[in-house]
C-alpha cells in the first residue's frame, strides 16, 4: 500500500475517493452510450481502449495515463505485474489472474484490481493518477476525467531502510542525487559540495534536495534502491561501462533527448570524446550528460630526476622519449630498486589514445582485438617493461612505496600526494602526510617532491591524450523530478559553474581557455605544479558505433588480462594474448546468447 508523508496526507487522499464517489450517482452509473473523455495537463488524449465504469471506478489504460504524465510502463507478463517507473520485481509468478501494480518501485493496492480489457491494462483512474503526484477532477457536463500535474511528485514518503532501521527519507518533492565512483566525495561533503551542492544552493534556493556518495556515512549502495523502491533522480556514474552494468540492470534507464531538445542544450560544448562515449553507450539514445573527468596525467619524483641529473618530463613528451628517459631514470639506489616509468597496462589499453574499443564497428556483440592496431598499441607499452628493473607492479609504486621515477595515473591522486585537508577523510589524511619521504630502513614512501606533465603522446597525434575516464549525470526513469533534475544538470554545465568547478580541483568537460586556466586556483597546496598539464591536450574521441551494433549492452571486458595475464604472468607474445583474450570473449558472449542471459 501507499505510505503517506504523515496523517494528515492519508486523510486528504480518503476524502478525495470519497468525493470521488458522492459527485453524483449519474457519475458512475453513467449512460452506457455516453463517452468518458480523458484530458491530461491540458490535452485530450485518446486510447485505443476507452475509459469505462467498473465497479462505479472509472477505469482507464494504465499506459496512456502514466506516459502522458511523463512516467514509464512496462508489463512483466509472466508474472502479470504492471511496472510503472519501477524495474522487474523479485516476485514469484502469480498462479491465479491477480495484476499487480508496482510505482516507482513500491507495490500499491487499489479497491479495484488492475483488469486486462482488450489487451490493455484497465486501472482506477483517480487512484492510480494521485499515486503519480496528479490532481484529479470531473466535469460532470461534459464527462471529461480532468488530470493535472503541476508538482513533481510522487504521493508518498520516499524512505531508505538499511536493517530494518530508516537511513534517508525524502519529501516527496525533495531532489535524490547519488554519486558513486570518486572517492573523494565519499570522503568529503566538502568535496562534494565544492563540485556540486554549493552551486545547486546558490542557483535553485527554494529547492530541496540530498546529496548522497555511494557507502558514505549512510552506508547507501545499488541494491538498496531496488530493495526500498527508492531511486535517485540524479545519478553519478563512470559513463563508460556503468550505462549498462548499473542503469540497466537497475532498470533506470531514461532517455533526455527530449529534454535536451527542449532546453536547447548544446551538447557540442562538452568534450567531444566524452559524448562520443555516452552516445556509443546508449545506442542512439542519450542516458546520461558528461560532467566531470578524472584525466590520467603523469607524476614525477623531482628528486630522482635531480640524483641523476635529468631533466623533467615536458609537456607532449613522445612514447619514444619516454621509453629513453625510462632507460635513464631506472636505476638502483641502495637498497631500493628505482622503476624509471609505471603505466598501467589496463587503463592504457580501455581507454587507449588511439580510439580504438574492443568491438567490431559492423557486427554486434563481437570483440575484435586480433588486429594490427591493437598489436602496436600494445607493443608500444610492452617495451617499456623489458628494460631491466622496470617491471610493472602496481599504480601505487610512484605515490605510495615512492620507488619509481615516473607513473600515470588519475588525476585524484593529487588530492592524496598533496595532501588536501578537506577532500579526505581524517586517517587518511594523517597517513599520506606523515609518510613522505621515510627512509629510514632504506625504503622510501609518498614523494615529498614532485610535479606532474602530460601522459606520452604518439608522434602522429601530438596533442592526444586517453580518451575520457568520465563521470556522467545520468536521470533515472523513476524520477518524477526529470525536468528539475535536468535544470540542474545544465547549471552544473554552465561555463561559469565550470570554471569554479576547475579552480576547486576538478576537470570538467567544459573546455575553455578561461577554465582550464582556473584549474586549482582556489587550492593554496597547488601552487606550485605545472597545472597546466591537467587540461593540457585532447581526449581521444572512440567511435559512435550505430544503434544495430551498438545495442548488446555488454562492455566491461577482461582486456586486463592481455598484460596482466598472458603476457605477464604466462610470458604470452603479445598476438597470442591479445587472440586468446578475444577467443574467451567472444565465447563468453555467445554462451550468454545461447542461456538467454544479460550481457551486463
Amino acid at each position: 500500500m501507499i505510505k503517506y508523508a504523515n496523517f494528515r496526507k492519508a486523510i486528504s487522499l480518503f476524502l478525495a475517493f470519497a468525493l470521488a464517489f458522492m459527485i453524483s450517482p449519474s457519475v458512475f452509473a453513467a449512460n452506457d452510450t455516453q463517452e468518458i473523455k480523458l484530458k491530461v495537463n491540458g490535452n485530450y488524449i485518446e486510447p485505443e481502449v476507452p475509459a469505462q465504469i467498473i465497479n462505479n471506478r472509472t477505469m482507464v489504460p494504465i499506459r496512456f495515463i502514466a506516459e502522458a504524465l511523463g512516467n514509464t510502463v512496462d508489463w512483466d507478463a509472466k508474472k502479470r505485474i504492471v511496472l510503472v517507473d519501477s524495474s522487474s520485481i523479485k516476485a514469484d509468478e502469480t498462479v491465479d489472474t491477480t495484476i499487480r501494480l508496482f510505482v516507482a518501485g513500491k507495490e500499491i493496492t487499489p479497491d479495484v484490481p488492475p483488469q486486462i480489457i482488450d489487451g490493455r491494462a484497465m486501472v482506477p483512474v483517480r487512484f492510480v493518477a494521485e499515486a503519480l503526484g496528479a490532481d484529479v477532477e470531473w466535469d460532470s457536463k461534459t464527462y471529461t476525467v480532468i488530470i493535472n500535474k503541476t508538482t513533481e511528485k510522487y504521493g508518498y514518503v520516499r524512505k531508505i531502510k538499511k536493517q530494518g532501521k530508516v537511513v534517508l527519507e525524502l519529501e516527496p518533492d525533495e531532489l535524490f542525487i547519488f554519486t558513486t565512483e570518486y572517492k573523494p566525495y565519499e570522503y568529503s561533503h566538502i568535496a562534494r559540495e565544492n563540485a556540486i551542492g554549493q552551486f545547486i544552493k546558490e542557483k535553485f534556493p527554494n529547492l530541496k534536495f540530498k546529496l548522497i556518495h555511494w557507502d558514505d556515512e549512510l552506508g547507501i549502495r545499488d541494491d538498496d534502491f531496488i530493495a526500498n523502491g527508492v531511486y535517485p533522480d540524479i545519478y553519478l556514474q563512470l559513463a563508460h561501462r556503468n550505462t549498462t552494468r548499473i542503469m540497466r540492470n537497475y532498470g533506470m534507464e531514461y532517455d533526455m533527448t527530449p529534454l535536451i531538445e527542449k532546453y536547447n542544450f548544446d551538447m557540442d560544448r562538452l568534450n567531444k570524446g566524452a559524448v562520443n562515449i555516452v552516445k556509443d553507450r546508449g545506442a542512439g539514445k542519450i542516458y546520461s550528460i558528461p560532467f566531470q573527468i578524472n584525466e590520467y596525467i603523469l607524476y614525477y619524483n623531482k628528486d630522482f630526476f635531480d640524483k641523476r641529473g635529468v631533466p623533467y618530463p615536458e609537456l607532449g613528451m613522445t612514447y619514444d622519449e619516454a621509453f629513453e628517459l625510462t632507460r635513464k631514470m631506472t636505476f638502483q639506489d641502495g637498497f631500493n630498486q628505482i622503476k624509471g616509468y609505471s603505466q598501467h597496462p589496463d587503463q592504457y589499453l580501455k581507454l587507449n589514445q588511439r580510439g580504438l574499443i574492443p568491438f567490431s564497428l559492423t557486427e554486434r556483440d563481437k570483440v575484435v582485438l586480433n588486429t594490427d592496431d591493437w598489436y602496436d598499441l600494445s607493443e608500444n607499452i610492452r617495451r617499456f617493461y623489458t628494460i631491466p628493473g622496470n617491471v610493472w607492479n602496481s599504480t601505487y609504486d610512484f605515490s605510495m612505496t615512492g620507488v619509481a621515477s615516473m607513473a600515470v595515473d588519475t588525476l585524484d591522486r593529487m588530492v592524496y600526494l598533496a595532501p588536501l585537508k578537506d577532500y579526505l577523510a581524517e586517517d587518511d589524511y594523517q597517513w599520506w602526510t606523515t609518510n613522505k619521504d621515510v627512509n629510514k630502513t632504506g625504503t622510501y614512501s609518498v614523494p615529498s617532491n614532485w610535479d606532474i606533465s602530460s601522459i606520452p603522446v604518439f608522434p602522429d597525434a601530438p596533442d592526444t591524450i586517453y580518451q575520457p575516464n568520465l563521470h556522467a549525470w545520468f536521470i533515472t526513469r523513476q524520477s518524477q523530478m526529470k525536468e528539475t533534475a535536468f535544470q540542474v544538470i545544465a547549471y552544473l554545465l554552465s561555463d561559469e559553474v565550470q570554471k569554479e568547478i576547475s579552480a576547486n580541483g576538478f576537470k570538467g568537460v567544459v573546455k575553455t581557455e578561461e577554465i582550464a586556466k582556473a584549474y586549482g586556483t582556489n587550492i593554496p597546496e597547488f601552487k606550485n605544479y605545472n597545472l597546466q598539464a591537467v587540461y593540457w591536450g585532447e581526449n581521444a574521441a572512440p567511435p559512435v558505433r550505430t544503434p544495430e551494433v551498438a545495442g548488446g549492452g555488454y562492455w566491461d571486458i577482461s582486456l586486463w588480462n592481455v598484460f596482466r595475464k598472458y603476457i605477464f604472468q604466462y610470458g604470452l607474445d603479445t598476438r597470442m594474448a591479445l587472440q586468446r583474450v578475444e577467443a574467451e570473449e567472444n565465447q563468453w558472449i555467445q554462451d550468454r546468447i545461447t542461456e538467454g542471459l544479460s550481457f551486463n
